[in-house]
């Protein structure tokens, strides 16, 4: 691609906030590596504006865009269908426009299982605590249901959406169970999980934010995940690093749904080499 012109197609990322978006980079050093005439930006819409921008969308002929905070939830009834995983895990982060429809496909949960994957952590047979309740939290709790673990533990501050998460988590024939977030601070709580995910934005903002969980707690050999990704980590994962165990941040499962989302709206293979190392620069100046 030499450059936008009359011919470029659109994609891209709506939320809000959203300026923090890494994804325009990763896609369009992408587009640029395949050759093809895509652009991608991201949008900040306000909550009222939503249905409204995505019928701008298919108004201008997007090929279709990514979803983040806080709309994975709220844009579900705003679609026309709504692939199995999605309409499982009950939150949308990437929508694919075709003839004028707007179809819905969830890459979260599959990209989190993916960059544990490759980093050689296994799922199968393990208990898993997921802190968090929201899309993200949906969506990788499904994947990790589906991938065979031992249990999932919700603990979620409002009880009830916990619960309803836990539910569908059972129904897919994991064992399951909701708890407040207070539990976590228990002193035994923690001893029984193999791999500890924070899928809450406590953590994004600053080092300075307070300890999600007593890291001193954990059982070792415990695998500390946050699906936040900063350059320098959030303070749950340099407190887990300092004791001895493996953290695992949110670049990586941003890398590979994002490689997911790639195929669904060009229909080819994604160049994740490039995407990688593009994720790694849009880090490093991120700082």
């Amino acid at each position: 691609m030499s450059g936008i012109n009359a011919e470029t197609k659109l994609l891209g990322v709506i939320g809000n906030p959203v300026n923090h978006s890494l994804s325009p980079i990763i896609f369009n050093k992408a587009f640029q590596a395949c050759g093809l005439n895509l652009c991608y930006s991201a949008f900040n819409i306000q909550s009222n504006d939503l249905e409204a921008g995505l019928q701008g969308m298919v108004a201008l002929g997007f090929l279709g865009f990514n979803v983040t905070l806080p709309f994975k939830e709220a844009v579900l009834p705003l679609l026309d269908s709504i692939h199995r995983d999605a309409k499982m895990a009950g939150a949308v982060n990437t929508v694919v426009i075709k003839e004028g429809r707007l179809c819905g496909y969830n890459t979260d949960g599959s990209g989190f299982v993916d960059s544990l994957d490759e980093r050689g952590i296994k799922t199968t047979g393990k208990n898993i605590l997921l802190i968090g309740a929201g899309g993200a939290a949906k969506a990788v709790a499904v994947s990790l249901a589906l991938q065979g673990v031992q249990s999932i533990v919700i603990a979620n501050r409002t009880l009830s959406r916990a619960e309803e998460l836990s539910y569908k988590v059972a129904s897919i024939g994991v064992n399951s169970w909701a708890a407040p977030t207070e539990d976590i601070k228990r002193e035994d709580f923690l001893k029984t999980f193999d791999i500890v995910v924070n899928a809450t934005p406590i953590g994004m903002k600053s080092l300075d934010e307070p300890l999600l969980l007593p890291v001193q707690n954990l059982s070792p050999g415990t695998v500390v995940c946050d699906l936040i990704y900063r350059t320098n980590g959030t303070r749950l994962l340099r407190e887990a690093s300092k004791r001895g165990f493996t953290a695992v941040d949110g670049s990586g499962m941003l890398l590979h749904q994002g490689a997911l989302a790639f195929q669904l709206f060009t229909g080819q293979k994604p160049p994740l080499q490039v995407m990688r190392k593009a994720l790694s620069v849009a880090l490093c100046q991120s700082m």
